[in-house]
């Protein structure tokens, strides 16, 4: 799995738009501190357009199984964040895997 490094994105980002990468390096930094205050408040949905929202959710106290025990535990109540991808994220793999695979059998 190739991985694509924040530093990579800034300056491709800034080879793409033709402004400097530290300019591009302080406005994604903004971003991400303005995402995380907004995720910080309850029930916060944060819509990035083309990718897709993610999502400030608490989850509640359950009771789950240790799997090598087979006793029950507690599990504490928490807060998450959820990513869901956008449809025209979703659209945009599905016609990438569709034309890797016409047929429809995966390899």
């Amino acid at each position: 799995m190739k991985k694509v490094t924040q530093s990579a994105i800034i300056h491709e980002v800034s080879k793409k738009v033709g402004i400097q990468a530290s300019v591009v390096h302080e406005i994604f930094s903004t971003f991400i501190d303005v995402t995380q205050e907004t995720l910080k408040e309850d029930d916060t949905k944060v819509f990035l357009k083309g990718i897709g929202t993610l999502e400030n959710i608490s989850t509640s106290e359950r009771v789950a199984r240790d799997l090598y025990t087979g006793k029950s535990i507690k599990v504490n109540a928490s807060r998450k964040i959820r990513f869901k991808q956008s449809t025209v994220l979703k659209k945009y793999f599905k016609e990438k895997s569709d034309e890797e695979h016409p047929t429809g059998a995966k390899s």
